[in-house]
């Protein structure tokens, strides 16, 4: 985490810096939906480790989520990009018989075991290619990219049942992702983006949005 973090840190120094004058930096914005492959058994299984009387367990993984990014792309090709990303949140209901006595222990406990998607600051390195690089013909070619993401998620997720605060989940995890793009003018680009977060539950992100370079002399 400690090393996610300085590599953060070398990305704003070089976007503060004369770098600039080489490279162009964008800015995007994107919303989705979310899936995690959250298991009710893995819930289950660790309630009746405790000792609990649980009779079922269900969980929905599925919600929407939202990003932000600023890249800074070096060559026609490679990119590197620095964003925070919000996956939403999952719902688990937890019915079993439990003595009053223990109810406040059991939501705490519940609570430590709940599964959860990310949330926290990203930072990828980008390979994008047009269709034309590829080897396509015609307008489309240079109008239709694809992009190749590998990097890695700084993650708090927290966990909450019925007011009471289970762990909070903090790692440090790679994800990757495909991302087709669409040149609609020199400066905006639409996105349509595949991503995996590799958490605790593998977290899919489906994902739109649009994305601006700012001109430089480049260009």
């Amino acid at each position: 985490m400690n090393l996610l973090r300085g590599l953060m840190l070398l990305f704003a120094f070089v976007v503060s810096t004369s770098a600039l004058a080489d490279a162009q930096l964008y800015s995007g914005l994107g919303i989705g939906a979310s899936d995690a492959d959250a298991k009710p058994s893995n819930v289950r299984n660790a309630l009746v480790a405790k000792g609990y009387d649980v009779q079922s367990v269900s969980v929905d993984s599925e919600d929407s989520g939202w990003r932000f990014l600023v890249g800074l792309r070096f060559t026609d090709v490679w990119a590197v990009e620095l964003g925070y990303i919000d996956l939403g949140e999952s719902t688990t209901n937890v019915v079993g018989n439990v003595n009053p006595t223990e109810t406040a222990q059991f939501t705490q406990d519940v609570a430590n075991v709940l599964p959860v998607m990310p949330r926290g600051i990203t930072l990828a390195g980008v390979a994008r290619l047009s269709m034309s690089q590829l080897g396509a013909q015609g307008a489309m070619g240079d109008k239709l990219n694809v992009a190749l993401k590998l990097g890695m998620i700084d993650a708090d997720s927290e966990r909450e049942a019925a007011g009471a605060a289970g762990q909070t989940e903090v790692d440090a995890s790679p994800y990757y992702g495909l991302v087709l793009g669409w040149e609609f003018t020199e400066l905006w680009r639409g996105v349509l983006g595949y991503e995996v977060f590799n958490m605790a539950d593998s977290t899919e992100y489906w994902s739109a949005g649009l994305e601006y370079k700012f001109p430089y002399a480049g260009n």
